[in-house]
C-alpha cells in the first residue's frame, strides 16, 4: 500500500496516490470483504485447499510448485449439488464389484479423507454414483479430484447419458467422448488432479452422476485384479459452465456466496480526485462466466462512475463512463483481442472532464475527447459493481489509483 501525503511534483506525477498489492496476501485495512457463511474455500500457501470463514479475504495460491499468490479470488454465488463430498457416503452408491478401501489417504486438503474406488477380481463393473435431478437445457460443471492406484484411465457418465467421456489422470489426456463435453485437468496437492466436465443436461429420465474405473480409453467392463483402483475426492457439481472453487458437503447442499470488495467513506475520499484521475487494475477472469459483464473494478454507482468490465456477450473489455445519470464514454477496446480465460490483464484508465483515455497490456490508446466526470462518487469496488454483483470470477492481482489524468503515453507504458 502506498499512499502519498503531499503535493504532487513533477517527479512525483506518476506515483499512486492509492495502491493495493493482493499477490502479497495482505489485506489493506481500508478493504472490507463481504462474503456470508463459513463455506468458502482457497489454496494455502502450503497448497492445500483450506477453509476461508465469512467476511474474509481469500488469497488464493498456485497448489503445486512454485506456491504463488495468484491474488485475491473473488467469484460469483454457486451452489454443491452433490452431498458427502468426501465421505462418499449415501446418497452416494459403490457399485458392480467396486468397493471403497477402509484405508484413506491424504487429499488436497492435507487431511487423510481421500478414499479408494477399488475392484474386485470379478468381470465387470467398478464405479460410484450419486442420483440428481438437474433441468433440461442447463449447463453444469461437474468436478473432483482424482489420484491413480492401479488404474490411471476413469469413465464418466453424467446425466443419464447427457455426456460420457474417458479421462486418464495420469496423463491427463482425454479419450473417447459422446455429448461435446468440456474437461480440464489441474494439479493439486499430494498427488491428486482436479478434473472438471462441463455439459448441458439433456436427460428428463433418471439422472445421476457416475464415475466407473476404466482399463483403457472405451474399456470400463473388465476382469479386475482385487487391488487396482483410484483415490477419489472433493465432489462438486454446479450450474455453470465451469468449476469454482471447492464447496465441502456433508448431509445438505452447500451455497458459497459471492464475494464483494469494498473500499468506502474517508478510506475512499482520502485518495480519489473528482477533478481528474488514473485507475489501474491487474487480474484474470474465466470467460465461462455465468454473468454477463466481468467486473475488474468500480468507482461509484450507475448514476456516476466508471466500470472497467469485460463483456462476455461482445468479446470485449469495456470503461465505462457515467456522469448524473447519462453515459459520457463507453470505451470498448479491442485492440486487446478477445478476453481470454486465465490471462492476465493490466488495464488502465485515465478520466478528465473532456479528455478520456483507456489501454490494456501496452496496446493502442482509445481516446474520447467529450464528456463529463462522475459526479461525487463515494467508493470503490473490487472485483464487482456496487450492487454485490457481477463478479470477475477470478483474480484481482493488483489496483493502483493515480490522481491526475495520466498523459496518454504514460497509460499505455504502464499498461504493459
Amino acid at each position: 500500500m502506498l499512499t502519498p501525503g503531499y503535493g504532487v511534483t513533477a517527479t512525483e506525477r506518476v506515483l499512486p496516490r492509492m495502491a493495493l498489492d493482493f499477490t502479497t496476501a495482505s489485506l489493506d485495512a481500508r478493504v472490507t470483504v463481504t462474503r456470508a457463511l463459513n463455506t468458502a474455500t482457497a489454496v494455502n500457501s502450503s497448497g492445500y485447499i483450506a477453509t476461508v470463514n465469512a467476511n474474509l479475504p481469500r488469497f488464493d495460491y498456485n497448489p503445486t510448485a512454485p506456491i504463488t499468490c495468484k491474488g485475491l479470488l473473488i467469484e460469483e454465488s454457486r451452489a454443491n449439488i452433490f452431498l458427502q463430498s468426501e465421505a462418499l457416503t449415501s446418497p452416494w452408491v459403490i457399485s458392480g464389484g467396486g468397493s471403497l478401501n477402509a484405508t484413506p489417504t491424504a487429499a488436497p486438503d492435507n487431511a487423510n479423507t481421500a478414499k479408494k474406488l477399488q475392484e474386485n477380481t470379478a468381470n465387470t463393473y467398478f464405479s460410484a454414483y450419486q442420483p440428481v435431478t438437474l433441468t433440461n437445457g442447463a449447463v453444469y460443471t461437474a468436478s473432483f479430484f482424482a489420484k491413480p492406484s492401479g488404474r490411471d484411465w476413469l469413465f464418466l457418465y453424467f446425466s443419464g447419458g447427457t455426456a460420457t467421456a474417458y479421462v486418464n489422470i495420469a496423463t491427463k489426456t482425454v479419450g473417447t467422448t459422446t455429448g461435446s463435453p468440456t474437461i480440464t485437468f489441474t494439479d493439486y496437492a499430494n498427488g491428486f488432479v482436479r478434473v472438471t466436465m462441463a455439459f448441458t443436461n439433456a436427460s428428463v429420465g433418471g439422472q445421476n452422476v457416475q464415475v466407473w474405473l476404466a482399463q483403457s480409453d472405451g474399456v470400463r467392463i473388465y476382469q479386475g485384479d482385487g487391488a487396482s483402483g483410484m483415490y477419489i475426492w472433493g465432489f462438486q457439481l454446479e450450474l455453470g459452465a465451469f468449476a469454482t472453487s471447492y464447496i465441502p458437503t456433508t448431509t445438505t447442499s452447500l451455497t458459497r456466496n459471492a464475494d464483494a470488495v469494498s473500499m468506502t467513506g474517508t478510506n475512499f475520499s482520502d485518495w480519489y480526485n473528482a477533478t481528474e484521475g488514473t485507475l489501474q487494475v491487474i487480474g484474470s477472469m474465466n470467460t465461462a462466466s455465468t454473468s454477463i459483464f466481468q467486473t475488474f473494478a468500480m468507482i461509484g454507482d450507475a448514476n456516476n462512475s466508471l466500470q472497467i468490465f469485460n463483456n462476455l456477450s461482445a468479446s470485449r473489455f469495456r470503461g465505462d463512463i457515467y456522469s448524473g445519470g447519462s453515459i459520457q464514454k463507453a470505451f470498448t477496446y479491442t485492440a486487446a483481442g478477445a478476453p481470454a480465460s486465465g490471462t492476465t490483464y493490466n488495464i488502465i484508465v485515465g478520466l478528465k472532464a473532456n479528455d478520456f483515455a483507456m489501454a490494456i497490456n501496452g496496446n493502442t490508446v482509445a481516446t474520447a475527447n467529450s464528456g463529463l466526470m462522475p459526479v461525487s462518487p463515494s467508493a470503490l469496488y473490487i472485483g464487482s459493481v456496487n450492487t454485490g454483483a457481477q463478479q470477475i470470477g477470478g483474480y484481482i492481482r493488483k489496483l493502483a489509483y493515480y490522481n491526475q489524468k495520466l498523459t496518454n503515453s504514460e497509460i499505455q507504458a504502464f499498461s504493459k
